[in-house]
């Protein structure tokens, strides 16, 4: 293996650990995270159920996919909270700009 691709090799392992560390310390552990998870289950259950007697078979689809696109809603509220940020802080910034002297 190259060096370069060593290199890089060793700094996405130095990401994917960083990324692991900071899921552990953002999730719920102990008691109330084993009660947390067990509510979950419960209520997916229930619903996977209830969907399948009211739907037949397209009804438990349409409830795990709603729940697939439930575990990415934290990653899209990210990316647009991070765009709000940038798309006011170009305002502020060119309303500054706007309103100081202007050397001529």
């Amino acid at each position: 293996m190259k060096q370069t691709q060593d290199l890089k090799a060793k700094m996405r392992s130095a990401a994917l650990m960083s990324e692991i560390e900071i899921a552990k310390k953002s999730s719920h552990t102990g008691a109330i995270g084993l009660l947390v998870r067990v509510t979950l289950i419960v209520v997916f259950s229930y619903l996977i159920l209830t969907s399948y007697v009211l739907f037949d078979a397209a009804g438990p689809v349409f409830i795990s996919a709603l729940f697939i696109v439930a575990l990415f809603i934290p990653t899209l509220y990210r990316a647009v909270n991070n765009r709000v940020k940038r798309h006011k802080n170009r305002s502020i910034d060119a309303n500054l700009a706007a309103k100081s002297p202007q050397e001529g």
